[in-house]
């Protein structure tokens, strides 16, 4: 077995900045479609707004732990 060789920090940060892109991107996303859909639903806004804002973390929280889930312990 070949070890393959270790990305740079340069490499590491930029596959850094891209996932944590994408996060946030899915997190407004989720607000927005949260948000349309509870106010065609009729939701008054201030519960509206509530949820809007706390479910994305959730689900960010979700997929990053799911991630890790199975991707399992790092190897040294």
């Amino acid at each position: 077995m070949t070890n393959s060789p270790k990305p740079s920090p340069q490499q590491q940060l930029l596959r850094a900045t891209m996932v944590a892109s994408g996060l946030a991107l899915l997190g407004i996303v989720v607000f927005a479609i949260l948000w349309i859909v509870l106010g065609n639903a009729g939701v008054a806004n201030a519960p509206r707004l509530f949820i809007a804002l706390l479910v994305p973390p959730a689900v960010i929280g979700v997929v990053v732990g799911g991630y890790f889930l199975i991707k399992g312990k790092p190897s040294p």
